[in-house]
C-alpha cells in the first residue's frame, strides 16, 4: 500500500474505554504525504515522508478527570522532528493526601533527532526542550479521603 498524501480537516476521535468516561479530541487537522510500508531501511515516522498535525482549543481529561491536558493548539511535523503547543497546561488532581500539581507554560516546544523511537522501543529522545513562562502550583487535597477530580468549568 503507498497513499501520496492524505489529509483530514476538522476531524474528531473518540475513544471509550471502562472504567471512566471517554476521551474526545476534535479540531484535528491531519496531513501525511508519501505514506507506505515499513521496508528494513526505512528511517521514516510512521513510514511517511511528514506527518503534519495541528489541533486547536483542547481539555482532555484523563483517568476519570484526575488528569488533565488542555492547550490553544498543537502542532507536531514528523519531517522537521519538532512538537509545540500553545497556552498549555498539564494538571493532576490531589490523591491519596498527596497535592495535586499543575504545569501551565505560554509555549512548550521540544525538538527530538529520532521520534520513532516513541512507538519503536518506548523512548523519547529529544535534542531541545523550551517552556516559556512556566508556572507550577500545587494544591491542597479536595476532600476528606484525599482524593479529588478536577474542577470542572461551566
Amino acid at each position: 500500500m503507498h497513499v501520496r498524501r492524505l489529509n483530514l480537516h476538522n476531524g474528531a476521535f473518540s475513544y471509550t474505554s471502562s472504567p471512566g468516561p471517554a476521551f474526545n479530541s476534535n479540531k484535528i487537522n491531519l496531513s501525511a504525504s508519501n505514506f507506505g510500508t515499513q521496508d528494513s531501511t526505512d528511517q521514516r515516522f510512521l513510514f511517511a515522508d511528514d506527518i503534519d498535525l495541528s489541533i486547536t482549543d483542547q481539555r482532555w481529561l484523563m483517568s476519570g478527570g484526575l488528569k488533565e491536558i488542555r492547550f490553544k493548539k498543537l502542532h507536531f511535523s514528523s519531517s522537521n522532528q519538532y512538537f509545540e503547543a500553545d497556552s498549555c497546561a498539564i494538571i493532576t488532581a490531589p490523591v491519596n493526601g498527596k497535592p495535586g500539581v499543575s504545569l501551565t507554560v505560554d509555549k512548550l516546544l521540544f525538538k527530538g533527532h529520532d521520534l520513532a523511537a516513541i512507538y519503536e522501543r518506548d523512548e523519547l529522545l529529544l535534542d531541545t526542550i523550551i517552556c516559556h513562562h512556566p508556572v507550577v502550583t500545587l494544591s491542597p487535597a479536595a476532600n476528606a479521603n484525599g482524593t479529588g477530580p478536577i474542577p470542572r468549568r461551566s
